[in-house]
């Protein structure tokens, strides 16, 4: 086991570097010149694949009955480590995110964000996230789709925290479809308050969509209730109940 976590630091160190070096500036030049900019990730998902292959992390997926990735939706997940994003756009569908607007500022990053269709964030601006829900409904019919993180920060025992009420107060009662997701072992595999990643399993959930029209009439609690249900139903008793 020793070896095998050493193996996974270095290997960690190793992709931080790779992606440095050889992603950001790949990403960099396929957002300039590609016309679709809706549909840069695609290319990205046999990455993650053999990535998580590398690292020795198995992952199961399961989708709800005539589930199409192509179709573009929000995409709420919990939160359990820094993998969530590769599961999430690897196994689920490829998306941009709200990210807070600090981001933006650094060059390397900040461009190809833009290009990508994410969308910037004042955390202490109410009145400038007021128009996040229709700029979310326009960029989706361009074919875009968001992901986020509701409880804001990973889970250090796989338990599923509080979630905060900002994504919520965006999405409903907007013309949005909801892909509630469950991420299951990724604390395991890459657990927040060590250092590296270790081989293991992960289970990502997609559960049944909430429609567009339903989204639309919802209030903020409703949906904040439904979609914490779905995700919690995929959990173990113990992490769903906190």
């Amino acid at each position: 086991m020793a070896v095998r976590g050493a193996f996974g630091k270095l290997v960690y160190l190793v992709i931080i570097l790779f992606g440095l070096l050889t992603v950001m500036p790949v990403w960099w030049v396929v957002t300039t010149f590609m016309k679709d900019r809706s549909r840069v990730g695609w290319p990205m998902t046999p990455f993650h694949w053999f990535l998580f292959a590398l690292l020795g992390v198995k992952v199961e997926a399961s989708y709800p009955e005539g589930f199409d990735p192509r179709r573009s939706a929000v995409i709420l997940s919990n939160h359990q480590s820094w993998l969530d994003i590769p599961l999430v756009t690897g196994w689920v569908r490829p998306v941009a995110f709200l990210a807070k607007k600090e981001l933006y500022s650094i060059p390397l990053l900040g461009i190809p964000m833009r290009r990508v269709g994410c969308i910037e964030v004042m955390r202490k601006d109410p009145k400038a996230n007021a128009q996040i829900g229709p700029r979310m409904a326009a960029m989706i019919g361009k074919g875009y789709s968001y992901g986020v993180f509701p409880e804001g920060t990973r889970s250090t025992d796989g338990s599923l925290n509080k979630f905060k009420t900002g994504i919520f107060k965006i999405v409903a009662g907007q013309p949005l479809e909801v892909w509630p997701v469950t991420i299951d072992g990724a604390w395991k595999v890459m657990p927040k308050n060590r250092f590296g990643v270790f081989p293991g399993t992960v289970k990502v959930t997609v559960h049944d969509p909430i429609p567009a029209e339903e989204v639309a009439k919802m209030e903020w609690n409703e949906l904040h209730d439904r979609v914490r249900a779905a995700i919690a139903s995929a959990l173990p008793a113990e992490a769903s109940a906190s």
